[in-house]
């Protein structure tokens, strides 16, 4: 269960970490910067090596699993620079198949979709523990609020914490699965333990929670 009150944490948070193909990088747009340092030091027609690949498809991924299917196709087997219709130099895919396609490394880190899924995935994770906080108070009349360390947070701490790489976390699919949940139950309940270490918990009214945010 979440701890009831502890030491507030996480006021001052730095900005959150990001873990792509092995690499660490302090923030998304250390990230952005890796990426465009290496469209920046190869000339057209150059071939990025097998480590940019894979760092390239983890970009890929941040905009979500299908939009990295799309790029890959039947499979990728080499990407190089060229300039794209708009005279800027660009990274090209090229696949197995010999179709070709480029893609926008400015996209990939403008939101991470992928760090959205796994919130969703982890709020999932805690929902039991939510509700028995509320047992007795009314469902309807009730929230659950985290006091002190947000809870995006908390979700970036345990990231950090077990070098987590979002763009390998697979969810639960097929009828009646509605939200995201984790398909592996072992990170499930980390997260759960984690959580309940970590979080300080409050029982607000509705309208009181909602003005808690609104003055975030």
């Amino acid at each position: 269960m979440p701890a009831a009150k502890q030491p507030k944490m996480g006021q001052n948070m730095p900005k959150r970490k990001v873990f792509l193909s092995g690499h660490e990088f302090p923030s998304l747009t250390a990230a952005r910067a890796h990426a465009k340092a290496i469209l920046d030091k190869y000339s057209s027609g150059d071939f990025v090596n097998d480590g940019e690949i894979a760092f390239l498809k983890s970009a890929i991924a941040l905009r979500g699993p299908e939009k990295l299917k799309e790029k890959e196709g039947v499979g990728i087997k080499s990407i190089f620079i060229d300039y794209n219709c708009g005279g800027d130099k660009a990274f090209y895919i090229r696949r197995i198949d010999g179709t070709e396609t480029d893609f926008s490394y400015i996209k990939c880190f403008t939101k991470s979709n992928l760090f959205n899924d796994f919130s969703a995935a982890c709020r999932n994770a805690i929902k039991d523990d939510k509700s028995v906080l509320k047992i007795g108070l009314g469902f309807d009349q009730y929230d659950a609020h985290h006091e002190g360390m947000p809870f995006k947070d908390i979700v970036q701490s345990f990231i950090e914490a077990e070098h987590i790489d979002i763009t390998k976390i697979e969810f639960l699919k097929g009828d009646g699965v509605q939200g995201r949940y984790f398909k592996d139950e072992k990170l499930a309940t980390a997260f759960k333990k984690f959580h309940s270490e970590h979080a300080v918990m409050e029982i607000l009214e509705k309208e009181d929670h909602k003005e808690k945010h609104r003055h975030k």
